[in-house]
Parts: C-alpha cells; structure tokens; sequence
C-alpha cells in the first residue's frame, strides 16, 4: 500500500515520459518497446564467453534508459528490461534443460563495489535480477544476490575502450562469498548484467564461479 501511495505522488509531482517518443505515463511505451531491434549474436572474441544478451545498445530509446537506470536512479526501467529479458530467458533455459541438463539455476547478478553501491544507493543489475524473481515466482530459477561480490573498486569498464585493458582492469575483482561457497559445488549458475560489452566482466565472473564448483555458467545481458 505504501509503495503504491508513493508511486502516486511521484507519477503526480515528477510525470514519467517515455524514452522513445516522450509520452506522459512510463519510461518506455508500449509502442516503442515493439520497436526495440533483435541485437546480433553476441561475439566477443577470444576470451570472451558465450552470452545472450537479445536487445541493441546501439538503439537510443534503449541506450537512453539503461543510462538512467545506471546513473540516474530510475529503477522503473529494470522492471521494463526485466519483462523483455524474461521472455528470451525461458526458452534459453528450457534449451539448456533440455540439451545440458540445467535444472533451476541459481540467477546471481554481477555485483559492484561497495563504495560505488554506497554513493548509487543501488546496482542495476540486481535491481532487474530481483524483478525477473518476482515475475518467474521461483519457478525457472532461484535468486541468489550476494554469491558473488565485488572485492576490489577498480575504475569503470565504460572508462575503457581496449578489451585487454577491460580484462586486465577486472582481473582479480570477484570473489564467492565464502558462506555461499559449499552451495556452488555442482550447481548451475545465470550470470546476469544490464550491458554486455567485451565480455571481460562475463569472463572474469565465470571463472571465479567455475573455480568455485559451478557446474553450467550462462551469461545473460539485456542488451549489446
């Protein structure tokens, strides 16, 4: 009830608009979402993992929004992104149901530092992962923030425009969190961000998963 009343007094004093085509009344209209382009096969080259990642970057409406779930505090937008991904997420993993054996895996969101969590109030990407939960019910996957963590505040990966100098600058940032270590040992792990890019932040978080006993590593993006 409370949340409801003060989305009232929000959508009242501060009126969304659309991203796409500034209509009143939410961050992306319908009509501008059914515009959204299919991304290309994510290819992020040698050392990159596979990943999925089912929408453009470069599309404005998209790019524009994310912007402002990232930097600007407008988390209406991860429940858009997370209703567009978890229509591409349940037949990916009815897929690797079927041809690798995953059954519910864990969904971990690719974490922050604690400084830059301190300073933004929030991460992105746990914001849309905690949305896809509440849609799927438990169902498909099971959340699980906190598996992984950010142990070293390192500058941006948007600061960089090199893959080497991305891989290099994340090298060595994740850590398991050691209570949610023994619960890795076998299981199968979705690994989720907003912006899949290079792939080093991908790549870097798998191996900190597989070396910890994760069995099967999906790496999921909303877009690339």
């Amino acid at each position: 009830m409370l949340k409801l009343v003060n989305d009232y007094i929000l959508d009242t004093l501060f009126p969304r608009h659309c991203f796409g085509c500034g209509m009143e009344g939410a961050v992306l209209c319908d009509a501008c979402v059914r515009e959204f382009p299919p991304a290309p096969p994510v290819s992020g080259g040698a050392g990159a993992p596979r990943a999925y990642a089912p929408f453009a970057y470069r599309h404005e409406p998209l790019r524009k929004a994310l912007w402002a779930l990232k930097f600007k505090g407008t988390r209406e937008v991860a429940e858009v992104c997370a209703a567009l991904l978890y229509d591409s997420l349940i037949p990916l993993l009815e897929e690797y149901a079927l041809y690798r054996g995953v059954t519910k895996p864990f969904l971990v969101p690719v974490p922050i530092s604690r400084r830059r969590r301190w300073v933004r109030g929030y991460n992105q990407a746990e914001l849309i992962a905690r949305e896809l939960a509440r849609l799927d019910g438990g169902h498909s996957f099971t959340l699980a923030c906190g598996v992984l963590q950010k142990i070293k505040d390192v500058p941006p990966q948007t600061t960089l425009s090199e893959k080497r100098a991305r891989m290099e600058n994340i090298k060595g940032s994740f850590a398991v969190a050691p209570p949610k270590a023994a619960l890795l040992s076998g299981r199968d792990v979705i690994v989720l961000d907003d912006i899949f890019t290079t792939g080093a932040t991908f790549a870097e978080a798998k191996r900190v998963l597989k070396a910890q006993g994760a069995r099967t590593v999906i790496c999921i993006a909303v877009a690339h």
